[in-house]
């Protein structure tokens, strides 16, 4: 039996005997039931209880007039008493032992209170070794005095199969004998059981009566259970403002999942709540602090954020690891993304590899995705694309669109599997129809059958995806859209639509489309022509390393196109083309160097050298070395000279 949800511990202790019965008992058939099962428990190896006398409350009665079963009466009465403060530990020493001596004492003499009370204690292992056999062998005693708890308490066995056979129709007659004499614990397991069809047809409305009943006695459980049913719209009208309105009852009751959602109510700014994170930490806490691993969650989850409290990953890591190591995977994810990036625990790959492997193994696609990505990467384990692809097809198969789309990317590049174009295009539509901008623009790329995709070529499908990728923003979508309204590529050519998506791009910073607006300025095609513009986004695309911007400004320098005319300006983006690699620069060294431009034989002999652009070789160098030298370039003989210190055979 779960503590949480146990009804004794919503209830105070019973100091006195209260022998007052229903009118109707229950049906013997079903006390014989109760006994026919535990006599079949016993032969079927559990031990029982059989030493306890068959003294009963009503034999206890009749001989109530003397004044020696008087003195027992209060004897009893006392050792109850006694019994209670010492489970209880109030008013004398917390003992469980002593407490369970003592209630087996009272309830060998026929009093049903003690006969639950000892139930129970074996039911949980208080005191006694834990036997849920002889836990139902006391609450039947119980029960054949119409002592209402022990209908519970039997009923509550019967739901969960413990002591004896999991039997919904036995736990909802034993509920209802009980629920309808006011036990409000009772009242909650019948509404649990309309609500979840459990040994009855299915029921909301009925759920909520009985939910009512008990919520409206102050019973937490079932406040919090009615608070869900107006939460969810079940067998009543969904109304968030009586949801919360039961959830702070039941929260104010000390019952830890009310208190959890009270709190969420607050994290969101619902059911009436102004959104206020500091009273979400304030509910998440008391509920942490009893144990439930989802406040421990939310809770971590504040800390984390700094929302509601101080921001402290220490604290985050010690509610994420109460709850992780309750099984709580959401709390293994954060705990393993939390050693991944030594947030509030040591950097420690394998402990990462540890928590994800817990989480994903439950099922969570966020740790499934990230293992898969730590064996790709082989951090915090050995490297194996294929346990990568495994867990990626997990997390896939539950709609992760970042293993989707990784699924796509190894399926269209052939990484760790076969190359297969259909198959990347299958995940990355996974992806895309997510909205995942990536997987559109890839998509795009494919049906426009560039990268080896010509047998895929779809230009009406690839600006589908194109113009979804660029409505999220993806730089690379918007600079081929516009290229394909350029070209006139599945459209109309249309100038002025290619220059609007060029400028979105450049606008964000990607240079090959600075590039391309520059180029629609120079030449006035969608947009009025403008050389210095174009210059201006020319110098943009360099600024970011592009070496067609070092081209086409040494271009525009050269021939004084959009800047003054200066030739060693040109000279110098000439240079930083060629140099990284330019053909067009370089062919233009080459040009001016075969003609006698003593800066030109050296930049290509100083290409020859580095092997930039072109093949390195150490001999072409040296003649073109040898050739500025001759005129006078100091820095000519220079490099000679360390050429021919470092390959004194291309000297020769």
């Amino acid at each position: 039996m779960n503590k949480q949800d146990s009804p004794i511990l919503f209830l105070p202790f019973i100091l006195l005997f209260f022998f007052s019965f229903s009118q109707t008992g229950l049906a013997s058939n079903l006390i014989e039931q109760i006994e026919n099962d535990l006599v079949a428990l016993s032969n079927s190896g559990e031990a029982t209880n059989k030493s306890s006398p068959k003294v009963t409350a009503d034999k206890f009665r009749t001989e109530a007039g003397t004044q020696a079963i008087m003195d027992s009466e209060l004897k009893a009465l006392e050792q109850f008493s006694l019994a209670n403060s010492h489970y209880s530990g109030e008013g004398a020493t917390q003992d469980f032992q002593t407490a369970a001596k003592l209630y087996r004492e009272v309830a060998e003499q026929g009093h049903p209170e003690a006969q639950v009370m000892i139930g129970f204690m074996y039911a949980e292992g208080e005191g006694v070794q834990q036997n849920y056999k002889q836990a139902a062998e006391w609450y039947l005693k119980a029960l054949k005095q119409e002592y209402v708890l022990a209908y519970t308490y039997l009923g509550v066995f019967y739901f969960e199969g413990k002591g004896l056979p999991r039997n919904y129709e036995k736990a909802l007659q034993l509920f209802l004998k009980a629920a309808e004499q006011g036990a409000a614990d009772a009242q909650n397991y019948v509404g649990k059981m309309y609500q979840e069809s459990k040994g009855v047809e299915q029921d909301y409305k009925k759920a909520v009566k009985w939910y009512t009943k008990a919520a409206e006695q102050g019973f937490a459980v079932a406040q919090h259970n009615l608070g869900l049913m107006y939460f969810q719209g079940k067998g009543i009208t969904q109304n968030y403002e009586e949801a919360v309105r039961w959830f702070r009852q039941g929260a104010e009751g000390g019952y830890a999942h009310a208190q959890y959602n009270l709190g969420t109510a607050y994290e969101l700014g619902c059911g009436g709540l102004a959104q206020d994170y500091t009273a979400a930490a304030h509910w998440y806490t008391v509920a942490a602090e009893q144990g439930d691993a989802h406040a421990q969650f939310r809770l971590g989850r504040l800390y984390d954020q700094g929302k509601g409290v101080e921001q402290s990953y220490r604290q985050a890591e010690k509610w994420y690891r109460k709850a992780a190591e309750q099984g709580h995977r959401e709390s293994q994810f954060s705990l393993g993304s939390m050693y991944e990036k030594g947030e509030g625990a040591v950097h420690d790959q394998k402990e990462a590899v540890n928590w994800y492997l817990r989480a994903a193994e439950q099922g969570c696609p966020k740790s499934q995705y990230n293992l898969g990505r730590m064996y790709f990467e082989g951090r915090g384990v050995e490297q194996d694309y294929g346990k990568a692809i495994g867990w990626w097809l997990k997390a896939a198969d539950q709609g992760c669109v970042q293993a989707q789309y990784n699924l796509g990317v190894l399926y269209d590049f052939g990484r760790g599997m076969v190359q297969n174009k259909l198959e990347a295009v299958r995940w990355y539509l996974k992806a895309a129809e997510q909205g995942y901008g990536n997987a559109q623009f890839n998509l795009g790329v494919i049906f426009s059958g560039a990268r080896g995709n010509e047998h895929l070529q779809d230009y009406q499908k690839a600006l589908t995806w194109y113009k979804a990728a660029a409505a999220q923003g993806i730089t690379l979508a918007q600079n081929n859209l516009g290229l394909m309204y350029e070209k006139g590529m599945g459209v109309p050519v249309n100038p002025k639509e290619a220059a609007r998506w060029y400028t979105k791009a450049a606008d964000q910073g990607y240079a090959r489309a600075q590039i391309n607006l520059g180029f629609m300025y120079f030449q006035g095609n969608g947009v009025s022509q403008n050389f210095e513009t174009a210059v201006e986004w020319f110098r943009r695309a360099a600024d970011q390393g592009d070496v067609d911007a070092y081209y086409y400004l040494g271009k525009c320098y050269y021939y004084g196109t959009g800047v003054s005319r200066n030739g060693q300006l040109a000279i110098l983006w000439f240079q930083k083309a060629a140099r990284g690699g330019h053909s067009y620069a370089i062919g233009f060294f080459k040009k001016f160097a075969e003609v006698g431009y003593a800066e030109s034989q050296l930049i290509m002999g100083l290409l020859y050298y580095e092997g930039r652009g072109i093949s390195q070789d150490y001999r072409e160098a040296v003649k073109w070395l040898t050739k500025a030298s001759v005129q006078g370039n100091d820095d000519a003989q220079h490099y000679l000279d360390i050429i021919c210190t470092e390959k004194p055979g291309a000297c020769d």
